[in-house]
């Protein structure tokens, strides 16, 4: 940006504007990218330093300093950056750290705010410095730059759970004291709006969270509270979750749109065979909704590394045999080459699919969404967990390195009513003026009420 001054003895290329990786759709960051093996760590860096400050106006420990960072891949687990003052913008030697950011999250916008009040110096510039922070490489991205003055009621930090205490239903929240007389936490599921929560008053910097619900994402939040008139902003979102716990009530529902922006790859308490797939993908969702999701596999045709995904544990109060699975299916791309599809059945162990998987019935996936749906109560092992397994099927002995791709959307696990859905629906002896229906299943039915009428015609408005 013009007036702040960048400069890098790793390359002259760093540090960059960006549009890689932006806070903002369209937005741009600023790329602080660096490598240095540990011995040129003291002497390798990237370095982006801003604008002078007025110290006729305040001096730097009087300010706070807030920003965001990206850190751009797992495999760099020590991406992060170092916040400190400087008394000459192009002299590294008068940098002098104040506090070092190391990022956990991979491939999401992280906040931070840090205060200079420890700092003692006369400098009068910001400086972020990108460097060996463990491991050579340091990719890491920079946004939204705010300095202001420290607050008379500051923002509470370091909010986070203790691990120790997380169970199935209840959480100790903790974080870093203020001057704050009194702390408003406000939690609530993941994503909830801020001001519809629940809410919880304490005079210590932790608070304990009851009555939670298992297997479940929770979003807290946490302001000061320093006198009458004075409360301070609330805290960055944090973000846990609760112990598994098995599904105890039927419905059971998952359309995979809750779980944008929760880092997870696949639905919390959900288990899948391999470490890339399936995964979930906002490329297509059964409902087009913006935003939303579904479950993506990809996987070899010939099935020699099949892949899979389990649901939450069902718990032993559920009669396995009377439940039905249902869902929507497709194939994004349609291949000459081979079939594709799910194995949907029940494991035993939801990390293996040998002999602890029984398979109940295959399905087939096409360029339309489809609805499938799957009774298990021809079921008669001990397995209590809801499996979907890839399959393909090749056309063609010239080929062998097929991979399709199937997407899962909607899940939803029920009770089986007594009056079963019909399935295999098929025709037979089409003539110019009549055909012949059969169908399969309905369970206790004894008469059946068929509706027909011109190909795309409204149900209710037929026949």
């Amino acid at each position: 940006p013009s007036c702040w001054t960048g400069f890098s003895t790793y390359s002259q290329s760093y540090p960059c504007t960006s549009t890689g990786y932006d806070f903002l759709d369209n937005g741009k960051s600023i790329n602080m990218y660096c490598y240095a093996t540990a011995t040129e760590s003291n002497n390798t860096y990237t370095m982006l330093v801003t604008p002078e400050i007025d110290t006729n106006i305040y001096h730097a420990n009087e300010l706070q300093v807030s920003f965001s960072l990206f850190r751009s891949d797992s495999y760099y687990q020590y991406a992060g950056i170092i916040v400190g003052v400087m008394t000459n913008p192009n002299d590294y030697s008068t940098f002098v750290p104040v506090d070092t950011i190391i990022v956990n999250s991979n491939a999401v916008w992280e906040n931070y705010e840090i205060p200079l009040n420890n700092y003692q110096g006369l400098g009068s510039y910001i400086a972020f410095v990108s460097k060996n922070l463990g491991v050579s490489t340091n990719s890491i991205y920079l946004d939204n730059f705010q300095l202001s003055p420290i607050p008379t009621c500051p923002r509470p930090r370091d909010v986070a759970a203790t691990e120790s205490t997380i169970t199935t239903n209840a959480a100790t929240i903790s974080w870093e004291s203020t001057n704050a007389d009194e702390y408003i936490v406000e939690y609530g599921p993941f994503g909830f709006e801020l001001g519809t929560g629940i809410f919880v008053s304490t005079q210590t910097s932790s608070a304990n969270l009851t009555n939670l619900t298992p297997s479940t994402m929770y979003t807290v939040y946490v302001r000061g509270v320093c006198g009458t008139q004075d409360s301070s902003e609330y805290s960055y979102a944090y973000t846990f979750a609760t112990q598994c716990g098995s599904i105890e009530t039927l419905p059971f529902a998952e359309n995979f749109n809750n779980w944008r922006g929760t880092r997870l790859y696949i639905p919390y308490c959900w288990t899948r065979g391999s470490e890339d797939y399936p995964y979930l993908s906002s490329v297509n969702n059964a409902d087009s909704v913006e935003g939303g999701q579904s479950l993506y596999f990809y996987f070899n045709a010939q099935n020699t590394y099949p892949e899979w995904v389990s649901l939450p544990e069902l718990s032993s109060q559920i009669d396995i045999t009377n439940t039905k699975v249902s869902f929507k299916l497709m194939r994004p791309f349609e291949s000459e080459l081979c079939d594709a599809g799910l194995i949907i059945g029940i494991s035993a162990d939801p990390t293996r699919i040998d002999s602890a998987f029984t398979p109940i019935d295959t399905v087939m996936a096409n360029q339309q969404w489809m609805d499938h749906e799957i009774s298990f109560e021809q079921y008669s092992g001990q397995g209590r967990y809801i499996t979907f397994v890839s399959y393909g099927h090749l056309l063609s002995s010239d080929y062998y390195y097929v991979y399709p791709d199937i997407a899962l959307d909607n899940v939803v696990v029920e009770t089986l009513p007594a009056c079963r859905r019909t399935f295999d629906l098929a025709v037979s002896n089409i003539s110019n003026t009549s055909a012949d229906l059969s169908w399969a299943g309905g369970g206790l039915a004894t008469l059946w009420q068929i509706e027909y009428g011109p190909e795309g015609f409204q149900a209710g408005s037929g026949t």
